[in-house]
């Protein structure tokens, strides 16, 4: 599914009023009762940080907020994992080293795109660089050749 903005946009004063309520720290549980959504509050200008804290889920979140601004918020690829493809990971950003502490292989970050001399630095242990086929070029990297 598309992620992002809606097409429409509600009226300014709906929006000022939507706003008015996340300033005021109403929780997610009372601007749903209110018909308030998680697309109206970020059609409002709402930004993901406010949502979370209100106490959106985050799974409705990656619904509506992309995954840039899911990251600018804080959210790291443990976070985004579930929700993204490991493609649109890499394109928000994610290093070779984010990418392995979420638990990808060396062959899953080759398939990505991610190139030897990041997956080197990543925090691999030797035996995998070398079951991989890396570790000759990565003791040659640490020898300085």
């Amino acid at each position: 599914p598309e992620r992002g903005p809606p097409a429409a946009e509600p009226p300014s004063s709906d929006a000022a009023a939507i706003l008015a309520l996340i300033a005021r720290q109403t929780p997610h549980g009372r601007l749903r009762e209110m018909g308030i959504t998680a697309v109206d509050c970020r059609t409002a200008g709402a930004d993901v940080g406010q949502l979370l804290r209100l106490g959106f889920p985050f799974s409705e979140l990656c619904r509506v907020y992309t995954i840039q601004e899911l990251k600018r918020a804080g959210n790291g690829v443990r976070d985004l994992a579930t929700y993204f493809r490991d493609e649109e990971l890499k394109a928000a950003g994610f290093s070779a080293y984010e990418m392995r502490l979420a638990g990808r292989s060396i062959q899953q970050l080759q398939r990505l795109g991610y190139n030897d001399n990041h997956i080197r630095t990543a925090g691999f242990s030797m035996g995998e660089l070398i079951a991989a086929g890396l570790a000759k070029q990565t003791r040659d990297v640490i020898r300085g050749q």
